[in-house]
């Protein structure tokens, strides 16, 4: 096994890297088939997924393991998008899972260290004592996330790690969803993308108004469904932005970037709470430390309700960008 070298306490402070590959740009053309725009697009989110696992064999970089999660989470919603057109393989949908689970469980560890923590401890107006237990907390935490980096680099020099990016990569170029399809299935590859991109998002929109209809403050279950719908929509929304003006899409694009990343802080509270616990296990002084911690962390503002319904409601009235 290959390891990295573990960073000094100054080093797992850095929040992003410069090598850091976010997505590129995506060009799709109102005359491309469904087919053709599906291909682009997968295309697209393998390649940032491969760049940034490369940067993540180089060192230790919490930004380019964000940025491949996010690569990863993209393709999936990208495949999700087509399923009425084409069908994943099962290989590739449980392969695609395990990567998944895989990122997720250290980018969690890295949104506590990066991001949770810092702001806990940077608002906090208490003793240096009790600051301290907060410090401490966020250096145990900071020695699991770098052990979760470590299961990652194991997992993208793994064998499995290389067979699931070439299988990917031979599925979307050989179209080898035809394989097997029908000819009268087949000719809904061939329809434009504009079309269809104006259907797609217009059942989203009718999805978010469902589940907002559905949500309640309190009520943590629909609150998370309707963070997956928004960004879903969000990820709709960008792939098939090319299809439209700048001038519509782009303030489409940053309501629903607020809205989730406003969603997004009450998730991460929550996954806070469960990593916590689980620090909370260990010795005495430690267990104490983090029920401080856990205390400190519920007396933070809540996320903005009556601001993100509102953004929620406009959001929902655009639907024809496209």
């Amino acid at each position: 096994m290959m390891n990295i070298a573990k960073p000094n306490k100054q080093e797992r402070r850095i929040k992003r890297g410069a090598n850091a590959v976010a997505p590129a740009p995506l060009i799709l053309s109102k005359r491309m088939s469904v087919e053709q725009s599906f291909q682009i697009i997968v295309f697209n989110c393998l390649g940032q997924i491969e760049a940034n696992a490369a940067n993540m064999i180089e060192k230790y970089d919490v930004e380019s393991l964000h940025q491949m999660r996010v690569g990863l989470r993209r393709l999936r919603s990208a495949t999700n998008l087509f399923d009425t057109i084409l069908t994943l393989p099962d290989f590739l949908q449980e392969e695609l899972n395990w990567l998944g689970t895989q990122l997720g469980a250290a980018r969690d560890w890295d949104v506590l260290t990066t991001s949770t923590l810092p702001t806990l401890i940077g608002a906090y107006t208490g003793t240096p004592g009790d600051k301290k237990k907060l410090q401490q907390v966020m250096l145990a935490a900071l020695d699991v996330a770098y052990e979760k980096h470590q299961t990652v680099l194991v997992t993208i020099r793994s064998k499995r790690y290389a067979r699931l990016i070439a299988y990917g990569n031979t599925w979307v170029d050989g179209c080898e969803w035809r394989n097997g399809m029908p000819k009268k299935e087949k000719s809904r590859l061939t329809r434009r993308i504009k079309k269809f991109a104006r259907e797609l998002i217009r059942r989203k929109q009718r999805r978010l108004r469902k589940r907002l209809r559905q949500w309640q403050e309190s009520d943590q279950q629909t609150l998370h469904r309707l963070r997956i719908v928004v960004k879903k929509l969000r990820y709709a929304a960008t792939f098939f932005s090319s299809l439209t003006t700048s001038k519509k899409i782009k303030p489409y694009l940053l309501e629903l970037s607020t809205i989730q990343e406003e969603l997004g802080r009450k998730n991460d509270r929550e996954i806070a709470n469960q990593l916590l616990t689980q620090l909370q296990a260990g010795d005495g002084e430690m267990a104490g430390n983090v029920h401080f911690t856990r205390a400190c962390m519920a007396s933070m503002p809540g996320i903005e309700t009556k601001e993100t319904r509102k953004l929620l409601k406009n959001s929902v009235q655009k639907r024809r960008f496209i």
